[in-house]
């Protein structure tokens, strides 16, 4: 069964020709620990670079780009964005893509398109992390 968090990747990744790769992760509820709860491609080895991305925009609570350090004919991408995910003044964890681009200005175009769409990611994430979305009021499910 797919998860909501799953889905909605698939559809946001499947629609944009840019992004090569994508992952969502969140922290355990009693650990605090943040691990991946949904990536894209569907099979796809986990890519430490996305991760690593994802983890410093929730350690840092800001948006992340990255570029990363060996040239885009090596790797199938060639900027790195992530969005931490919050509630409230609750992280939830992050999103981060991987894509094909090169043009910061791109990058900067999907830090924001994610900043606008990201919310609807909200109330599975915290369903998953035992939040709850009932108390949150609909203008705070997403603060970037």
């Amino acid at each position: 069964m797919i998860t909501p968090v799953q889905r909605w990747l698939n559809d946001y990744c499947d629609r944009c020709q840019t992004v090569s790769s994508a992952v969502v992760i969140t922290s355990d509820a009693e650990t605090q620990r943040l691990h991946p709860v949904a990536g894209w491609p569907a099979n796809a080895p986990e890519s430490l670079s996305l991760l690593a991305a994802a983890r410093a925009a929730v350690q840092r609570a800001h948006p992340v780009l990255l570029i990363p350090p060996v040239s885009p004919s090596e790797t199938e991408h060639a900027r790195i964005v992530s969005l931490p995910l919050s509630s409230g003044d609750r992280t939830l964890g992050a999103v981060a893509l991987a894509l094909r681009s090169a043009n910061d200005a791109t990058a900067k175009d999907f830090l924001a398109h994610l900043k606008r769409s990201g919310g609807s990611l909200i109330a599975p994430l915290l369903d998953r992390t035992g939040g709850g979305a009932g108390s949150v009021g609909a203008a705070r499910l997403i603060q970037i």
